[in-house]
């Protein structure tokens, strides 16, 4: 991730500042996508890593490029409670619903659908999960969790009402 401010020495720079954006992160493995990277000095992230030896190789200490960053050691789903995530080959593809092999198989990518463990992971639903982060303010929701994005969103009518974008 680019870690330079394009706006530098700008007016628009001050503006954003003091106007920074919330960047939503659920399925934040591997790292905050980069999509606001170009404003990062002005934007606050928040993701989820549900599984322990995954979220204890976060650095929360470390917000990056990022004005604030924090990674919260659950999963976001349609419940709050706990269930169970599905870790297959390729651990980027984990997910809280039954993984089909046979979709795998069919296209070639058994590594996102072959189980290799399951574990039992902390759950919140978005609206829950956020007001327990402080986060105030919604802006950008970014959500990759193989195909339960829609129960997640249903399940988050406060959060959704204040957001300016969403990537799924």
């Amino acid at each position: 991730m680019q870690n330079s401010n394009l706006f530098e020495g700008l007016a628009v720079q001050k503006l954003a500042a003091e106007n920074p954006i919330s960047y939503i992160d659920i399925g934040t493995r591997g790292g905050f996508q980069d999509d606001l990277a170009p404003i990062a000095f002005a934007v606050d992230a928040i993701g989820f890593e549900p599984e322990k030896e995954a979220f204890d190789k976060i650095d929360n200490e470390n917000s990056g490029p990022w004005r604030n960053a924090k990674t919260l050691p659950y999963a976001v789903g349609r419940l709050t409670g706990k269930q169970v995530l599905s870790i297959p080959e390729d651990p980027v593809s984990a997910t809280l619903l039954k993984p089909n092999p046979a979709i795998g198989e069919r296209f070639k990518k058994s590594q996102f659908f072959n189980v290799q463990k399951e574990v039992e992971v902390e759950t919140r639903n978005l609206d829950e999960a956020l007001k327990e982060s402080g986060c105030q303010f919604h802006d950008y929701l970014k959500i990759d969790i193989e195909g339960a994005e829609l129960e997640v969103i249903a399940a988050a009518p406060q959060t959704v009402e204040g957001l300016l974008a969403v990537k799924t």
